[in-house]
Order: C-alpha cells, then structure tokens, then sequence
C-alpha cells in the first residue's frame, strides 16, 4: 500500500503542476485554490503511506515525512527569501508552489529535493536567456517561472522512481 499512496501523492503533484503552470501563463498567477488543497491531499497521503510504513516494521517512515515537511519549509522560505530580496522575481504564488515542490521532493530524499531546487533556476534561466537573445523579451519582461519549477521538479521526481540512481 505504501508504493500506491507515494505513486497518488506524485500523481497528484504532477495534475496539479500541469494546472498551475497553465494558469501562470495565461493569468501570471498561481491560485491558492489548487496550491493549498493539493499540499493538505498529499499530506494526507504521506501521512498514511508512513503509516503504512511503520505498520510493517519498515524503518524510516516517519523520518521520511519529516524530510517531506522540512524540505517543504526549507523550499518555501528560500523562495520567500528570493521574493523579498528581488521584488519582481518571483511572486508569492510561486512562493507557496514552492512549499509544495519541496514537500513531494523532500519525501523522495535529499539528493531529489535539491535537483528540484536547481533544475527550475536552471530551465528558466535558459528559457529567458533565449528570449532576450530572440529579441522576443527584454531585460524587465515578466515571464511566468512556474511551468519551470513544474518542469524541474517533475524531472526531479522522475529521478526518484529511476531504479538507477544518478545521484
């Protein structure tokens, strides 16, 4: 039961992501009323996959679940930081998508969380350098960073279910 409730919970990030990064192209926002109930479904089904885990004597459930809400601060408030510090950067919608990232990410483990952290920096720091070299953007254009934090943090979670590690 516990592989189900962790391929829901990544099934479940993954529509989620798709809705939000369709949303910050066409808005420029991502809307709390798919960010905060997807964070409370995959919590739920954390905490019953750890559940699960140590129902079956199997170590590291609950460290696991800790790792995901630690990895859900810890990503919430660097991107808070970067926020704050760069006003146009990033807006607070990507701030809360970001606890959400980091929650997924940091179940699957330290090495997947921080390939999500630095895949969408990455992405959209080439899809932007593309831009400005295309003259289709110029240097204070908006462009949305949440389908890059989607694409990178998918990436990231396909690295979680590889039988190989590349890490």
């Amino acid at each position: 039961m516990f592989e189900t409730l962790t391929w829901s919970a990544a099934a479940f990030f993954v529509l989620a992501s798709v809705a939000l990064s369709v949303s910050d192209v066409r808005t420029r926002r991502i809307p709390n009323c798919v960010v905060y109930p997807s964070g409370a479904v995959i919590v739920v089904l954390y905490v019953a996959a750890a559940a699960d885990m140590a129902a079956d004597a199997q170590p590291g459930s609950w460290e696991r679940l800790g790792a995901a809400l630690l990895g859900s601060v810890i990503m919430l408030m660097f991107y808070l930081f970067v926020a704050v510090v760069t006003t146009r950067a990033l807006g607070l919608g990507d701030v809360k998508y970001a606890g959400l990232i980091g929650l997924v990410l940091g179940w699957h483990g330290w090495q997947t969380a921080l390939l999500g952290f630095a895949l969408p920096f990455c992405l959209g720091g080439a899809f932007a350098t593309m831009l400005l070299l295309s003259g289709r953007a110029r240097r204070n254009s908006s462009i949305p960073f949440g389908p890059h934090m989607a694409i990178g943090a998918g990436l990231a979670l396909i690295t979680a279910f590889m039988p190989i590690r590349l890490l």
